[in-house]
């Protein structure tokens, strides 16, 4: 993707294919912490996970492959940021190798790179929490993991009882 096919975008949203996303709270929020986001990514960071050495793991990292011994900070399930580190991170990427499989780890090595961080957000969930309309439908919901799209639609279709 071009950032001139979108001239008007002002962040940007990753999110795996199985997440629940709350638009609405999410542009408030996004809107609310623009210059926040000028250097930062925001999600479920973590800013301490280190590499897993065991080769049997879907996120298995060998030493060859990342010599640090932790990760820089970084968000897995899903992640949003302004259309400024978007850029640099673009313009830097080909000077950075690929990390495979985890995307998110090479994304933020690039952010390190360009002088980022990352902005850990409550609300941004690595999880399902509980299927409960009032708590996907209310304000302190970003993000929910492992979400059939069976989940999504009965949550859209639910009212909350409160």
């Amino acid at each position: 993707m071009n950032s001139n096919n979108v001239p008007h975008a002002r962040f940007v949203l990753k999110a795996d294919d199985d997440m629940y996303i709350n638009i609405p709270n999410l542009l408030a929020y996004l809107n609310s912490s623009a210059q926040d986001l000028q250097n930062k990514i925001t999600g479920s960071c973590s800013k301490s996970a280190r590499p897993i050495r065991n080769s049997k793991s879907k996120w298995y990292a060998s030493e060859r492959s990342y010599k640090e011994k932790q990760y820089p900070g970084f968000s897995g399930t899903a992640y949003a940021t302004s259309m400024n580190v978007v850029k640099k991170i673009y313009n830097i990427s080909c000077t950075v190798t690929i990390f495979s499989p985890i995307e998110d780890i090479y994304v933020s090595l690039c952010l390190r790179l360009i002088g980022g961080s990352v902005l850990h957000k409550p609300g941004f969930h690595i999880e399902r929490p509980k299927l409960d309309a009032c708590l996907y439908k209310g304000n302190k919901l970003f993000t929910a993991h492992s979400m059939t799209p069976d989940m999504i639609r009965n949550i859209w279709k639910a009212e909350c009882k409160k």
